[in-house]
């Protein structure tokens, strides 16, 4: 572009940004869950040393389908799912999402259900639900799409423990 056109450009407020499209092939799991430090897709070993480094211990569940732990009286549970929602094996080369969730059977007459309402409009990334068979459950969606770095992810699946902390005094008053 010369000179003139890109002042023009830049004169009208109009970006000119050079753009390189790029859709990598889809590899393995295993060679595309970490590159260049980055996860990139759900993987077991990663997320259960990502628990392990915040002192929740998980383990294996086949019939979960991924992995799961217990803290503070809830039942937890990490598992992949794909862009369709579709809950999948682990090791899929199209996990590229998971979810961390916590549940518990509660008492409906034990807490103030508006108390749901009030953590969701307080939290960010966390939401709450009770269901028809007096369970409450927490949880957050992760996406690893684009990457994230080990830490980062340690981050959040930090920021997830505390808001399950939150959510167990902001429901049951502990």
């Amino acid at each position: 572009m010369k000179p003139t056109a890109l002042l023009l450009a830049l004169a009208f407020g109009v970006a000119v940004i050079p753009s390189v499209s790029h859709t990598a092939p889809a590899e393995p799991l295993s060679r595309n869950v970490i590159q260049n430090g980055m996860v990139k897709g759900y993987d077991e070993d990663t997320m259960k040393e990502v628990l392990e480094s915040i002192k929740v211990e998980a383990e294996e569940d086949e019939e979960v389908g991924g992995l799961v732990f217990k803290h503070a009286g809830w039942e937890g549970k990490v598992f992949a799912y794909n862009e369709d929602g579709e809950i999948l094996d682990l090791g899929d080369p199209d996990a590229t999402f998971c979810m961390m969730q916590v549940g518990k059977a509660i008492d409906e007459d034990d807490m103030d259900l508006s108390a749901i309402n009030q953590f969701n409009w307080d939290s960010h990334w966390v939401r709450a639900y009770y269901n028809d068979e007096s369970e409450i459950f927490v949880e957050m969606d992760i996406e690893l799409s684009g990457g994230m770095t080990q830490a980062n992810l340690k981050r959040t699946a930090q920021n997830f423990i505390e808001a399950v902390d939150s959510a167990e005094s902001a429901f049951f008053g502990e």
